[in-house]
């Protein structure tokens, strides 16, 4: 994954924030637009989103993919979801949620 794309979210320039990808920021495309625009730009790309309601199943998608993480207490928009080419998620047991960022790491993982 090389790009990240911000739809409403927090300030990626903030202190708290630059001080935890550890220079990572600057190795990536940071791109500032909503789902829709990415979508709409970027039509080869299939659109993976995470969400309590996804499929556990391990199967590939190849290349060029886009995976999609909502906010930890509400998750995705149904418009957004309405987007998606396919919608999974992590099998957890005896937790709640995992934070947003464990969460993207494992599904990063998965999917490469």
């Amino acid at each position: 994954f090389t790009t990240v794309v911000l739809d409403r979210t927090a300030d990626i320039y903030s202190p708290k924030v630059m001080r935890s990808t550890q220079g990572a920021v600057f190795q990536l495309d940071i791109r500032f637009m909503d789902v829709r625009a990415f979508h709409a730009s970027h039509p080869d790309h299939t659109l993976i989103a995470a969400d309590i309601k996804g499929s556990v199943d391990q199967s590939t998608t190849p290349p060029p993919l886009a995976l999609i993480l909502g906010n930890e207490g509400s998750g995705l928009k149904a418009s957004t979801l309405a987007l998606c080419d396919r919608l999974i998620r992590i099998p957890i047991a005896n937790i709640d949620s995992l934070n947003v960022g464990i969460a993207g790491g494992i599904l990063m993982h998965a999917l490469r």
